[in-house]
């Protein structure tokens, strides 16, 4: 969704600005929701909850100013069960991308210049095999 006034560099902020993503070891919907519930952020306030993998649920809710309402009223690390469950901040952070079936002819100053259209790029290296570079 864009809003009046806004351009594309400014969809990052606007959503991490609302967001709340949860980590632990198989953590479920379920747990997230129950977490949500014990401090009080009524369902009218969550936009989305998403399950991304076995270790991480996204939530965006739906003003910046009810996740700082979370943040300042929650005793963190929470406890579910056996398990714990760590909130943090959503915002600009390294990920890892792994390209299959690269050209053989392109090289890592190539990719760099190619990825950089996406965001600050800062290490391009070829998977190996053996001594041989595989491509990835």
């Amino acid at each position: 969704m864009k809003l009046p006034g806004m351009v594309s560099t400014d969809v990052d902020d606007y959503v991490a600005a609302r967001s709340l993503p949860v980590n632990a070891r198989d953590v479920t919907v379920q747990e997230v929701i129950r977490l949500l519930n014990k401090y009080d952020v009524p369902a009218e306030e969550v936009q989305r909850v998403v399950k991304v993998d076995r270790f991480r649920v996204k939530v965006v809710l739906r003003t910046g100013e009810a996740v700082e309402r979370f943040r300042a009223s929650t005793d963190l690390p929470f406890q579910e069960r056996e398990k714990v469950l760590n909130v943090s901040c959503l915002g600009k952070q390294n990920i890892c991308v792994k390209i299959h079936w690269l050209p053989v002819i392109m090289n890592n100053d190539k990719s760099h210049d190619v990825f950089s259209s996406f965001g600050k790029v800062i290490k391009v290296d070829y998977e190996k095999h053996g001594d041989y570079e595989n491509g990835v």
